[in-house]
């Protein structure tokens, strides 16, 4: 029997409401002279004219908001100028950092002597409208006393295709400015052509304080840009920069002059797959590496020899994204030796433009995966495979290699175009059938994570398929004989489609029992199973109330709320 059980909890404090000090009986003075002068325009509107008056108007006014504003009246100067460092910017759009300092004269001042406020700066280059932009960013910076900066510089450009292109002069006048502070870069994101990195060379003291580098060329948006020549170099002029963290947007790795053996995280995006191993051979102390690949190959790819074999000993983190993009990963994958890699994520391979049963054959080639791991002698502990075509069967005996025993972590991203072999009945029938023994299929699996963009039921496709819930159900043992695996989180995603009311979700084809047995799953201390759609919305939970009758706490219930059994 299943219940709720709420316990009363205290309610929280009242919240202390600011009250005018003014809106009583009594005034302060500022308040009283204000009024008099108010008087004054009224009667003579010219003597706003007059600089003597004008001058006490303002003074007035600002002493009236010291009086009033609860900031000022009941925070220190340090406190509220912490405040203000958290007023963005939170984008481009959204900086409200500027706005502060025009609300008073107090603030302004707060503002202007909180060099917190001024160590972040985006400078988004347009068409001549900001003659002075230079000379702002120099007002800017200055205020930000010895902190480490946060810089950005961008083109400003509309749906990608019509640009607002600065002049030479401008950018070269504001990238003359930033130099001037380049000892104290601590983040440096440059968008725009290669030519506009060249121009950030610094000042005669490096930068020794950047960790952070991105540099993006968004080359579909630069028809108004010369061709980019060989030197077109992000280098500085006094000393090699050493930052942690790079990322690069369609730039090559050879054109950015710094030192890579310092380099711990790189995200590249390119189009040539060849340039995953050179940043492999660039950073030799490199821990994550994410791998974007954003364009076909060459025709002549597909004559190319194999490529010579590259040991990295650092690499622990690796991901490689195809994006609409049909390369080949064998030659990439039997060149690699990794054997300090732990997590391995595969996005986007093979899974776009497929039309037929042939083109299949470019599916994941686990058997070029299994050769790197052994060779590699790699303890793998998480695998992703998002968005790309793969053969449960050649996945199932991937990950039955004595070498895949240490993975914890399997997540697997189906793509909409749902081919018959990629159905997980194989791989969870497996984990079932073997939770009890002494060596079970994964024994040190800890979570599972399976999303498809598709219907609950995969009847919808194959109409002899249904969800093998009931694998689900066995894969985790009984009471009596829990599984031997560690397996503690299962997460299954379906898109069931947007306004599909909750009766039409398919769920109805549960066996009684599986979902009696589904619901003891959850309730079992240090369990996490869910069943959520594409709103993130846990539907076992619902599909359990309307059927059952059980009733299980809101998604964000106060303290107190437990089910009983």
């Amino acid at each position: 029997m299943y219940g709720l059980y709420f316990q009363p909890f205290d309610p929280p404090p009242p919240v202390n409401q600011f009250t005018h000090p003014c809106r009583g009986r009594t005034k302060c003075d500022a308040c009283i002279k204000f009024a008099l002068l108010e008087d004054q325009k009224k009667e003579t509107p010219a003597i706003m004219e007059d600089e003597k008056f004008t001058t006490e108007y303002r003074e007035t006014l600002t002493a009236m908001n010291e009086n009033h504003d609860p900031l000022l009246r009941k925070l220190p100067a340090e406190i509220i100028g912490q405040i203000f460092e958290v007023c963005g910017p939170f984008s481009d759009e959204q900086d409200c950092r500027l706005r502060t300092g025009a609300i008073c004269r107090s603030w302004r001042r707060i503002s202007w002597a909180t060099p917190g406020v001024w160590s972040r700066i985006t400078v988004i280059l347009s068409a001549p409208e900001e003659p002075r932009q230079a000379e702002l960013a120099e007002e800017w910076l200055q205020r930000s006393g010895d902190l480490p900066l946060d810089i950005l510089v961008r083109e400003q450009f509309v749906c990608r295709s019509i640009k607002f292109a600065p002049s030479p002069e401008d950018v070269d006048a504001l990238a003359k400015v930033l130099n001037k502070f380049s000892h104290r870069w601590a983040r440096l994101h440059i968008d725009g052509p290669p030519i506009h990195h060249s121009l950030f060379t610094g000042n005669e003291h490096g930068a020794g304080r950047l960790q952070f580098l991105t540099l993006t060329f968004y080359w579909f948006t630069t028809r108004n840009h010369r061709k980019t020549l060989p030197s077109d170099q992000f280098q500085l002029s006094a000393s090699l920069p050493r930052p942690s963290n790079v990322e690069l947007y369609d730039v090559s790795p050879s054109a950015v002059k710094i030192a890579w053996d310092h380099v711990v995280s790189v995200s590249l995006t390119s189009r040539r797959l060849e340039d995953a191993r050179s940043i492999l051979e660039l950073a030799p102390q490199m821990k994550t590496l994410q791998f974007d690949v954003s364009t076909d190959p060459p025709v002549a790819m597909a004559s190319q020899p194999a490529w010579p074999r590259i040991t990295h000993e650092k690499l622990e983190d690796l991901t490689l994204s195809f994006v609409d993009c049909k390369w080949d990963i064998q030659p990439l994958i039997d060149s690699l030796s990794l054997p300090a890699l732990r997590k391995f994520k595969l996005d986007g391979y093979s899974c776009c433009e497929i039309r037929s049963q042939e083109e299949l054959e470019r599916a994941i080639p686990f058997p070029a995966f299994g050769s790197m791991v052994a060779r590699s002698a790699c303890a793998l502990e998480e695998l992703h495979l998002h968005d790309s075509d793969y053969h449960t069967s050649e996945l199932v005996d991937f990950l039955s290699s004595a070498r895949l025993a240490s993975l914890e972590r399997l997540e697997l991203k189906g793509f909409f175009r749902l081919w018959k072999h990629s159905l997980p009945d194989e791989l969870f029938k497996r984990l079932a059938e073997t939770c009890n023994d002494d060596k079970p299929f994964l024994p040190n699996l800890r979570s599972l994570s399976y999303t498809l963009l598709s219907s609950l039921r995969i009847g919808t496709i194959y109409p002899e398929e249904d969800f093998p819930w009931e694998h689900v159900v066995g894969m985790f043992g009984t009471r009596n004989h829990p599984s031997k695996r560690p397996l503690s989180r299962l997460l299954i995603c379906r898109d069931y489609g947007r306004g599909v009311p909750l009766k039409d979700y398919n769920m109805d084809i549960l066996d009684p029992e599986i979902a009696r047995a589904l619901v003891d799953l959850q309730m079992r201390p240090g369990m996490q199973l869910e069943v959520h759609d594409f709103r993130d919305s846990d539907i076992l939970k619902k599909y359990y109330h309307q059927k059952f009758g059980i009733v299980t706490p809101p998604e964000n219930a106060p303290r107190g709320w437990r089910m009983l059994e």
